[in-house]
């Protein structure tokens, strides 16, 4: 992800750094979601990470979100990792929608 510049580039890997999460936690459940998800990007709601004018700092903020979540997975801390991972979805969903 911090290898390119291209938002589109840049989304696919967003994604697989979550798809990969999801494979690894061998939970069903976790990777239909993911790919309904995944399935729903292109859609308008999501555009609205990609036309925001704070783009690079949003970028910023996310890879400093998944850098917490991959350094609590490296340390074996599921519990780091799941605080981690729900801090970095409800600042994804406040970019999304706003407050709420």
């Amino acid at each position: 992800m911090d290898a390119t510049n291209d938002w589109s580039d840049w989304g696919f890997w967003d994604g697989r750094f979550h798809w990969t999460i999801a494979k690894a936690c061998d939970n069903a459940l976790m990777v239909l979601l993911f790919e309904t998800m995944q399935a729903s990007r292109g859609k308008t709601i999501w555009g609205k990470l990609g036309d925001s004018s704070r783009r690079n700092e949003r970028k910023a903020e996310i890879t400093k979100e998944h850098n917490a979540i991959l350094d609590a997975i490296k340390q074996r801390d599921p519990d780091q990792a799941a605080s981690r991972m729900r801090e970095h979805l409800r600042s994804t969903r406040l970019a999304i929608f706003g407050e709420s």
